[in-house]
């Protein structure tokens, strides 16, 4: 009767054995664990008997419900078994739904299968993959560079003063455009000046690569002011004691000082007069003269010099002061017989 009991224990044990082996493995807990990056993602989870792991795989795309093996792709260890299961699934899209089902198969019996899940993989992080300085002047400084996502372009510049980082002097310029392929003209810089470039962008979502670049120095200036469009205009005040007014502009192409050199007449000779050197920089420049004599010629020159001292005067202008109750012609007339003395008044 013993020697029964035991055998029908014995056929039970192997009856629950076999049923075991051709059951397939459980997933314990029912939901994997998932990380998701902008490009991978990394599953786990775990199985009630050693088995191998395997992830099928789809993007939103391509998954077709309908079909019976929706998946485009398996990925994983079919080789191993064990209970504690990760596959890392690499070479994903960024800011892309994908359908996933987890399969594990044991030594012996079927394939277990997981019902469909989906991730999302995260937005592609910016990175500034490439950069030089394209060009630096005097007064500017060209920093290219590229990313591997449309963001935008800045440029950070804080100038060395002594060898020190002048913070409160730092400013920024970029531009508000979405590329990948990025230029940022930083101008209106001294000449021959220290300063670190920082240049960062930015995507849609507000996430930002950042790179210092390095610290650079603009150009020495050795170029003087190129001086044009000199002209004067000259107003009589009238009075007990009459007055002339004598507005001089010019322009120059880079900011720069302004003064006026000038002399009585129209002779040959240096110019013993000069106006206050205005240390202004502009490069639209004015000077008013209130001390030239009505009725009389005067010759002058005009002189800028910029921030690093390279100077430059133009040729001789001659402007002719009003007189009350003498016409243009009158004026003309009058200086030519006071100069040359070969007409007379009509």
């Amino acid at each position: 009767m013993q020697d029964l009991e035991d055998l029908t224990t014995d056929i039970s044990d192997t009856i629950e054995d076999i049923t075991q082996q051709v059951i397939p493995p459980t997933i314990i807990g029912g939901v994997p664990s998932i990380e998701v990056g902008s490009n991978k993602a990394t599953i786990k989870w775990r199985t009630n008997k050693p088995s191998n792991s395997l992830v099928a795989l789809s993007s939103e795309v391509d998954y077709n419900p309908k079909v019976q093996d929706p998946y485009i792709v398996q990925v994983g260890q079919p080789n191993e078994e064990v209970t504690d299961h990760t596959v890392i699934i690499p070479n994903l899209q960024s800011d892309t739904v994908y359908h996933f089902q987890i399969r594990s198969k044991a030594k012996v019996g079927p394939e277990g299968k997981s019902k469909d899940f989906v991730f999302e993989t995260l937005p592609e992080l910016p990175q500034i993959v490439d950069y030089s300085f394209k060009r630096i002047t005097e007064n500017s400084i060209t920093v290219v560079w590229k990313t591997n996502t449309l963001t935008t372009s800045l440029v950070r510049y804080t100038p060395l003063v002594n060898n020190k980082l002048a913070e409160e002097d730092s400013k920024t310029q970029g531009k508000p455009d979405f590329v990948k392929d990025h230029e940022v003209t930083v101008s209106n810089l001294p000449a021959n000046a220290n300063y670190l470039i920082e240049i960062s962008s930015s995507d849609v979502t507000g996430a930002t690569a950042s790179r210092t670049i390095g610290t650079v120095k603009t150009a020495i200036d050795v170029k003087a002011p190129v001086i044009a469009k000199v002209r004067s205009e000259s107003t009589l005040f009238p009075g007990k004691t009459e007055r002339t007014q004598t507005i001089i502009y010019w322009e120059t192409d880079e900011p720069s000082s302004s003064q006026i050199f000038w002399k009585e007449g129209v002779g040959k000779g240096d110019f013993p007069n000069s106006t206050p050197i205005d240390k202004e920089l502009t490069t639209s420049h004015v000077i008013v003269i209130t001390t030239f004599k009505p009725g009389m010629v005067y010759r002058f020159q005009v002189e800028s010099i910029d921030p690093t001292g390279n100077k430059t005067r133009s040729s001789d202008y001659t402007v002719l002061t009003p007189r009350k109750g003498e016409t243009v012609i009158d004026l003309i007339i009058t200086n030519f017989e006071d100069i040359f003395g070969f007409l007379k008044k009509l």
